[in-house]
């Protein structure tokens, strides 16, 4: 036992190198993204109002006159958060190497949460082999590189999911800094109720809304307000076209409607509306199917588990704002619906190799690029203003 105790340290330690080693070469340059977090933890330690940039940003003609997200965004536990180190007067570069060293955590917590979820392990190799899993994907490496909050969301997300049976208060906390900084993670509540407790639920919405009633309290009644009025004319939940916003909505838009980017392959806005909630209702259907309402085999934690990752797309799906860095949020997922579908021994079914088929185009390096026409590689067709809605 001693021996395969030291040869799995061994490896553990082996693997930890290589993913500080990946990370290392991100921590020499401070990411674009993150940079907007810590000046809006600047402005509140200043006493200013973090969001009074966002209203000055010019509109985006493209889209009726709607502003575009340049600067902080989101609601203010975060920056109130990465104020902490702010005051006790650390350097943006040393909270940035404090930033890639909790997203490492986060990525070990996710790899332990699923290992010990669906394979009822807590080993070592088997929680860092789902760690480098949910790292390689290209869209978590460009994640990491902005300096984003997508891969710590994800991890509090699956981790709160994999908490509630045990300990509900702990799951509550999670979810709430969770949807405290990314609120269209609240379509998690919704999730437990269907799985049978409200209890949780109710837990996880009295701590999402105190993590965001009393940041914005401490932030300012000025600071409320240029959200909101942020907020009601952002392109990205509005009816944002842009190539980055991959959700839905935009892809219906450049499809459907006429807009600066495409040729539409319809001329048709009025179809857009009830095409997308056509969609949105089709998915919910499709996953009340596959997750009955409080079923009893939700007591297996596997059962548990895989429900839950389930209802991390239809978030992506239901957003009108799903840039590529947020489809981060589809690693889980796929690295763990993935596994349960090889361990069960699924092969014979498409869906398995659909979804290893996508794990994998994914880890191609740069991969997230070919959203953008002709930016990693042109495929045929992309550049014909007709055809390349489809393409893209």
């Amino acid at each position: 036992m001693d021996s395969v105790w030291k040869r799995r340290s061994l490896v553990g330690l082996l693997v930890v190198g290589v993913l500080v080693a990946a990370l290392l070469p991100m921590s020499h340059q401070i990411g674009y993204d993150f940079k907007a977090y810590v000046v809006a933890a600047r402005d509140l330690v200043a006493g200013e109002n973090p969001y009074h940039r966002l209203l000055v940003s010019s509109p985006d003609v493209y889209q009726g006159g709607l502003l575009r997200s340049t600067g902080y965004v989101y609601p203010p536990l975060l920056a109130e958060l990465l104020a902490i180190p702010v005051r006790l007067g650390a350097s943006t570069q040393v909270i940035w190497l404090g930033w890639m060293l909790l997203n490492l955590a986060a990525i070990l917590w996710l790899g332990a949460t699923l290992n010990q979820a669906l394979r009822g392990s807590r080993d070592l190799v088997g929680t860092l082999a789902f760690a480098i899993a949910v790292s390689i994907p290209a869209i978590v490496i460009y994640d990491l590189s902005l300096g984003q909050a997508d891969v710590l969301m994800e991890a509090l997300a699956v981790g709160a999911c994999a908490l509630r049976p045990r300990h509900p208060w702990m799951a509550a906390l999670a979810i709430g800094v969770a949807i405290a900084v990314k609120p269209t993670l609240g379509l998690i509540l919704p999730l437990w109720i269907w799985q049978g407790d409200w209890r949780s639920a109710l837990r996880g919405a009295l701590v999402s809304v105190g993590l965001l009633v009393v940041p914005f309290a401490i932030a300012g009644g000025q600071a409320t307000r240029d959200y909101i009025a942020f907020f009601t004319q952002w392109s990205a939940l509005r009816g944002d076209a842009a190539f980055v916003n991959q959700s839905l909505l935009a892809v219906l838009l450049r499809g459907l409607s006429p807009n600066a980017l495409t040729h539409p392959l319809l001329n048709a806005p009025w179809l857009v509306t009830p095409l997308r909630y056509a969609v949105m209702l089709g998915a919910l259907v499709i996953f009340a199917r596959a997750v009955p309402f409080r079923s009893p085999r939700l007591r297996d934690p596997r059962q548990l588990m895989a429900s839950s990752l389930l209802a991390l797309p239809l978030i992506v799906l239901l957003s009108p704002s799903a840039e590529d860095i947020h489809h981060t949020m589809l690693i889980a997922p796929m690295v763990g619906l993935g596994w349960l579908a090889w361990e069960r021994g699924l092969r014979h079914l498409a869906a398995s190799w659909v979804l290893w088929g996508i794990y994998a185009l994914s880890s191609i390096p740069r991969m997230q690029e070919l959203i953008y026409p002709g930016k990693l590689f042109p495929l045929p067709g992309q550049h014909d203003p007709h055809l390349m809605t489809i393409v893209i």
